[in-house]
């Protein structure tokens, strides 16, 4: 499936299922959702992700190494503060084991570890440390993509990397017409959804039976 497909697929599954009741976790479920949705194709060499994650490890390793020199130059005990605050660390923890879980399997094969149920759990952990309230949407939407590309002619590895079993159905190709079917359905269910959660956030539904 194409990535915009992937994309939707995943938003509209995950706020379906969820619903967030409050607008920290809509704003966090959206970019969870997001995230989960594409991250898989960071294994693809040819994809969006794949470039932009190259880049973004880059400059995750540049920010470390920066931070290690600035604390050590000027003593501002900064690693003291991180370490000292729980939450702030759990933060860092989780964000620096997804940066380096995701560069691990941009360098494996495409369709195994990043599409692997092992991938998930281990991204998904780093996803707990960094905000709890994420983690269904992320896995749903990462559930998500899995499940759509099993529908397509190319193999996943499933249960990388304990088996090399590969899987697929073959009843979709990329761009194809159930690609561009979903992507359509997928998009408008999303956009109805980006109105209807909001809305109920709002209590606008409340205020509509109060007037009947």
């Amino acid at each position: 499936m194409k990535g915009r497909t992937h994309l939707v697929a995943g938003l509209s599954a995950s706020l379906l299922l969820v619903h967030p009741g409050d607008w920290q976790t809509f704003v966090t479920g959206i970019i969870a959702s997001v995230i989960g949705g594409t991250v898989s194709d960071i294994d693809s060499r040819l994809s969006r992700p794949h470039g932009r994650a190259t880049l973004l490890i880059a400059l995750v390793f540049l920010a470390v190494i920066a931070f290690v020199v600035i604390d050590g130059e000027y003593n501002l005990d900064l690693y003291r503060t991180i370490t000292g605050n729980e939450h702030l660390s759990d933060v860092v923890r989780g964000s620096i084991g997804f940066v380096l879980i995701c560069a691990l399997g941009m360098n494996i094969k495409h369709r195994a570890f990043m599409h692997s149920f092992f991938g998930m759990i281990s991204l998904s952990f780093c996803v707990f440390l960094i905000e709890p309230r994420a983690l269904p949407f992320f896995e749903i939407a990462f559930l998500t993509h899995i499940f759509l590309d099993f529908l397509n002619s190319y193999d996943i590895y499933f249960f990388y990397p304990f088996s090399f079993c590969k899987y697929c159905l073959r009843l979709a190709e990329d761009d194809g017409f159930a690609d561009r079917v979903l992507f359509m359905l997928c998009t408008a269910l999303s956009i109805w959804l980006m109105v209807l959660i909001p809305a109920d956030i709002l209590g606008l539904f409340s205020w509509l039976a109060s007037v009947r």
